[in-house]
C-alpha cells in the first residue's frame, strides 16, 4: 500500500494538533490513516515525535534488567542524598515530566479502570485499615495560608481570562429537546459506553453524559450527539475543532 500523502496545510495541522497533546491514533483515525503516517508528517514539519520514555511497560523492563542484581554501598546512597539536598526542578524540567506523564497516560489507562473488587477482598482492606488514621487527619491550612492562595488566584482564571471562555456561552439554558429521554436514546445507541475510553456505564457511580458534537447547545440532532464519561467529557474541552471532527468520523464509521 502506498504511503499516505498529506497536503503542506493538513501536515501543519496535523503537527499543530499531535504537539498539543493529542495522541497519533485518534487524529489517524480523523485523517483515515495509520498512525505511523501522522508520526512521519509531523516529522516533515520539523516537529519531534514523543520521546520513548522508561514509563512504558518495555522501558520498565529495561530498567529493571539494567538494575537486576546491583545495590549500592552505604556511601554511595549518601552521596546521592547529599547531591539532591536542596536540588530544585526547573521550570522546563516540570513541563517535560508534566508532558512525559501526559503521554504516558493517554496511552495508558489506569490499570483498575472499570474493574471491581470481590466482597471478599473490600472485607479484607477494611480489615486491613480498621484502625488506621489518614495521613491528613487534623491538618488544616493556616488562615494565612488561605490568604496566599485566594490572592493568588484571585480574578486569574474567570470570565475572559480563563484561557476555555468561549464568550459565556456555557451560562446559556439548554433546550427544552435536550431532555432525559432524549438523552436516553443516545446512551441506548452507543450501547451504554463511553464512545472515547469505551467503558462501560455500569462502571460508573452516574448515567454517562451526553455531549454536544459541535459544542452549541441548540444542535440538539442525534448526529450531533454522542455519550461520554464524566473524565471524558471534561478532556474533549480543550481542541475542540479537533474532537469536533473525531466524533464525526466516528459516528460515520458506525
Amino acid at each position: 500500500m502506498p504511503p499516505r500523502l498529506f497536503l503542506d496545510e493538513e501536515e501543519i495541522e496535523i503537527r499543530k494538533i499531535y504537539e498539543s497533546g493529542v495522541s497519533a491514533a485518534p487524529i489517524a483515525a480523523v485523517f483515515r490513516c495509520g498512525a505511523d503516517a501522522i508520526l512521519n508528517a509531523v516529522k516533515r514539519q520539523g516537529g519531534i515525535a514523543r520521546p520513548y520514555n522508561c514509563l512504558t511497560k518495555r522501558g520498565l523492563e529495561n530498567v529493571r534488567r539494567a538494575s537486576e542484581g546491583r545495590k549500592l554501598s552505604e556511601s554511595a546512597r549518601r552521596k546521592i542524598s547529599k547531591a539532591r539536598k536542596g536540588r530544585k526542578i526547573s521550570k522546563a524540567q516540570r513541563e517535560q515530566i508534566a508532558k512525559t506523564l501526559r503521554e504516558y497516560y493517554q496511552n495508558h489507562p489506569a490499570p483498575f479502570l472499570g474493574k471491581h473488587r470481590s466482597e471478599a477482598t473490600k472485607e479484607k482492606l477494611s480489615k486491613a485499615n480498621k484502625g488506621q488514621i489518614p495521613w491528613n487527619t487534623g491538618r488544616h491550612r493556616s488562615s494565612e495560608t488561605k490568604r496566599k492562595i485566594s490572592e493568588s488566584l484571585n480574578g486569574k482564571m474567570s470570565g475572559s481570562k480563563n484561557p476555555a471562555w468561549k464568550g459565556g456561552v456555557s451560562t446559556r439554558p439548554y433546550p427544552f429537546e435536550f431532555n432525559g429521554g432524549l438523552k436516553e436514546e443516545i446512551r441506548k445507541r452507543d450501547g451504554r459506553k463511553c464512545q472515547l475510553c469505551r467503558t462501560p456505564e455500569v462502571n460508573f457511580s452516574r448515567a454517562l453524559d451526553v455531549h454536544h458534537i459541535d459544542y452549541d447547545k441548540e444542535n440538539c440532532d442525534s448526529s450531533n450527539l454522542i455519550s461520554l464519561c464524566r473524565s471524558c467529557n471534561g478532556k474533549v474541552n480543550q481542541n475542540r475543532e479537533f474532537w469536533t471532527r473525531y466524533f464525526k468520523v466516528l459516528l460515520d464509521s458506525q
